[in-house]
C-alpha cells in the first residue's frame, strides 16, 4: 500500500518583492500531534502569500508560462535581485509497505554574467533542479549547504559542489543531480509520485489570488468538465464530497432550494469515484514507466561507463601484449647468441631443445632470428701486459722526439748551446703535460674494458 505525499517543510531564500523579502524562511507544514491532518497559511495581505505560493509551484512546473498563470505580471525573474542566489526547497514523506520515504525536491537560481539582474533577457537566469527519494535517514532540508563554512551565503556554484557530495546512493529511486534539463525533472518528478496534473491545477488557482469566482468562470462545458476532472481525481477528495453530500441531504429539508444541487451531486458522485480511481491508477502506471525510464537510463550509464573501462583495459592490455612480446623475442635472440657463442655448453643446448619442443611461440621467435655470416671484422685486443709496453713505448717515442728538437737547436741555434739547460728543462715539462693524461687514459682502456 502507497500513500501520497504529504508536505512536511517549504524552505525560500533569496527571492521575492522588496516589501515582503523571502531570507531563509523555513515553513514547517506538518504538526507533530496530528501528522494526518491539514495545514493553512494564513497573513496580511501584501505579506507575500501568493508569491511563496507561486516560488513553490515554479519548482514543479518550471516553465516561464506555468510561473503565476492568469493577467498577472510577476515572474520568476522579477522576483530574483542582482547578486542573489534564490533558493527553493520542498520536503514531504509518505509510506510505502509500511515503510516512511522522504522526498527532498529543490531549485537553486542565480542570475549569470556577473549576477545583474535582466528583466529584458528572463532566460539569462539560471536554474538548477535536484532530488531524491531516501529512508528517513537520509538528508534533509537541514543538510543542504545553504552557506559556506565561513557562514557566508554560498554562491550556485558552490552550493551545487557541495550538493554533489550530499547526494544519497541507492534509494527508492536514483537522486537527481543538479540538472537545468527541465524535461528529465518533469519526468524524475512523474517517477516519484508527484501529481504534477494537481500541481497545475492549483497553479491556476494561485494565479487568480484565490479568487474562486474567476476560476469558476467557464467558456463552455468542456471547460467545466476538464475543472471538475482536475479537483476531484484524487480518491480522498471524492470521499470528502460523499462526506459534504451526507451534510447536505440533512440540510435539504430546511431548504428546498437545495434538493436540485442534492441531486447533481448525488448522481454524479459514483462517475466521480470510478474516474478517480481510474486516474489514480493511470497516475500509477506512469509513475511505473517513469521509473522504469529513469532505471534504465541509469543502467545506460553504467553500460557506457563499462564500456568506457573496458576500452581502457583494452588498450592497456593491448600495450602489454606488444611489450611482453618483445621481452619474448628479445630472451629468444639472447639464447642464440649464446647458442653461437658456446654451441658446446650441453646445459643450453638442452635448455633450447626442451623449448623448442613443448613452446611452438618459441620455435617462431627462434626462427625468426636471423644468423648472419659475416666475411670481415674488427677486434680489438687489450692484454695487460701488452699494454704496459705500450706506455713505455710512448714515453721513449715522446722524449726522443722533443729531446731530438732540443739537439737540433743547440746544433743550429748560435745561442743553443748557452741555453741548453733551459730547453732541456722544457723537453721534460712538454713530456710531462703530455705523457700523464695519455697514461690515464690507456691504462683506464686496457684494465677497465
Amino acid at each position: 500500500m502507497q500513500t501520497g505525499w504529504r508536505l512536511e517543510r517549504t524552505y525560500l531564500a533569496g527571492a521575492g518583492f522588496p516589501e515582503s523579502r523571502l531570507e531563509g524562511l523555513d515553513i514547517n507544514w506538518a504538526d507533530p500531534l496530528e501528522p494526518t491532518g491539514h495545514a493553512a497559511l494564513w497573513a496580511d495581505n501584501g505579506a507575500g502569500k501568493t508569491t511563496i505560493t507561486a516560488l513553490r509551484f515554479a519548482l514543479y512546473l518550471p516553465h516561464t508560462r506555468d510561473f503565476i498563470r492568469g493577467n498577472s505580471d510577476r515572474s520568476l525573474a522579477r522576483l530574483v535581485y542582482s547578486g542573489d542566489v534564490c533558493h527553493i526547497v520542498e520536503q514531504a514523506t509518505r509510506v510505502v509497505d509500511g515503510e516512511m520515504q522522504r522526498i527532498v525536491v529543490g531549485m537553486v537560481a542565480d542570475w549569470s554574467d556577473g549576477g545583474t539582474q535582466d528583466l529584458d533577457n528572463p532566460s539569462r537566469l539560471d536554474r538548477a533542479f535536484y532530488g531524491w527519494v531516501a529512508n528517513p535517514l537520509g538528508p534533509t532540508i537541514d543538510d543542504l549547504p545553504f552557506r559556506t563554512s565561513v557562514g557566508r551565503w554560498a554562491t550556485r556554484a558552490q552550493f551545487i559542489d557541495a550538493l554533489r557530495a550530499l547526494l544519497p546512493d541507492g534509494g527508492a529511486l536514483p537522486p537527481h543531480p543538479p540538472s537545468d534539463h527541465q524535461g528529465q525533472w518533469r519526468r524524475w518528478l512523474i517517477a516519484a509520485g508527484v501529481d504534477l496534473e494537481q500541481v497545475r491545477f492549483q497553479t491556476a488557482m494561485n494565479a487568480s489570488e484565490g479568487g474562486v469566482d474567476r476560476v469558476m468562470q467557464f467558456a463552455d462545458s468542456d471547460a467545466f468538465a476538464r475543472w471538475l476532472i482536475g479537483a476531484t481525481t484524487p480518491t480522498s477528495t471524492v470521499e470528502q464530497i460523499a462526506s459534504s453530500i451526507e451534510a447536505l441531504r440533512t440540510n435539504a429539508a430546511a431548504r428546498p432550494r437545495w434538493s436540485d444541487e442534492l441531486a447533481l451531486w448525488e448522481r454524479i458522485i459514483d462517475p466521480l469515484l470510478q474516474l478517480a480511481i481510474a486516474h489514480e491508477e493511470t497516475a500509477a502506471n506512469r509513475r511505473t514507466v517513469a521509473t522504469s525510464e529513469a532505471n534504465a537510463a541509469l543502467v545506460v550509464a553504467d553500460a557506457d561507463t563499462t564500456v568506457t573501462g573496458l576500452s581502457a583495459e583494452k588498450d592497456t592490455a593491448a600495450k602489454l601484449h606488444t611489450h611482453h612480446e618483445q621481452r619474448r623475442r628479445d630472451a629468444a635472440a639472447m639464447l642464440r647468441l649464446e647458442a653461437g657463442r658456446n654451441p658446446h655448453d650441453k646445459d643450453l643446448v638442452t635448455l633450447i631443445g626442451e623449448l623448442s619442443t613443448q613452446s611452438e611461440l618459441f620455435r617462431r621467435h627462434w626462427a625468426s632470428q636471423d644468423v648472419k655470416f659475416h666475411r670481415s671484422g674488427r677486434k680489438r685486443l687489450r692484454h695487460p701486459i701488452v699494454g704496459l709496453l705500450e706506455v713505455g713505448l710512448v714515453a721513449a717515442v715522446l722524449f726522443h722526439a722533443f729531446n731530438g728538437i732540443r739537439l737540433i737547436l743547440v746544433d743550429f741555434w748560435a745561442k743553443g748551446p748557452r741555453y741548453q739547460k733551459q730547453l732541456m728543462i722544457g723537453v721534460g715539462v712538454i713530456w710531462v703535460v703530455l705523457f700523464v693524461p695519455f697514461v690515464i687514459r690507456h691504462l683506464t682502456i686496457v684494465f677497465g674494458g
